[in-house]
């Protein structure tokens, strides 16, 4: 094992974000993070060194897409928010996808909305913007995988 070549290429993975494909202006650094929002267990000690451990069943995940400045993308975003906002029966929400197609990593969820409208910036270049999404799923469908 010790001769193995992993290969990643960013432009292999897979993005939707509501159903809507992520492909103009990813951040060259780090494009895409995935949190859970909250553990999946909590546990208490007795002071007799008892256990106890419960699940949360929190299934919440926030996730943040980094995006140039400049990509089209963030218009099709703001124009998704404002539909969601102004539309009564979360018109914004869809399925969101990462799959790594060049390695084993699937983040996939059905139920995923913009959390928040980001902070735009503007300067001597045109920046970053990051988006902040979230997204509903289970422990099955949250794969971190290698190449």
């Amino acid at each position: 094992m010790g001769n193995r070549l992993a290969v990643y290429q960013a432009d292999q993975v897979v993005l939707l974000v509501c159903d809507i494909p992520i492909e103009d202006g990813r951040d060259p650094d780090e494009f895409v993070s995935i949190e859970k929002d909250e553990p999946d267990f909590e546990d208490e000690s007795g002071s007799d060194g008892m256990v106890c451990r419960a699940a949360v069943n929190d299934r919440m995940h926030t996730v943040k897409v980094t995006l140039l400045g400049a990509s089209r993308e963030n218009q099709v975003l703001s124009a998704l928010r404002a539909l969601d906002v102004n539309t009564p029966g979360g018109a914004g929400i869809g399925g969101f996808l990462l799959k790594d197609t060049k390695g084993a990593s699937l983040f996939a969820g059905a139920q995923c909305w913009i959390h928040k409208m980001p902070t735009g910036g503007f300067g001597r270049k045109r920046g970053k913007v990051v988006w902040e999404f979230r997204v509903i799923a289970t422990p099955e469908t949250m794969i971190l995988g290698g190449n």
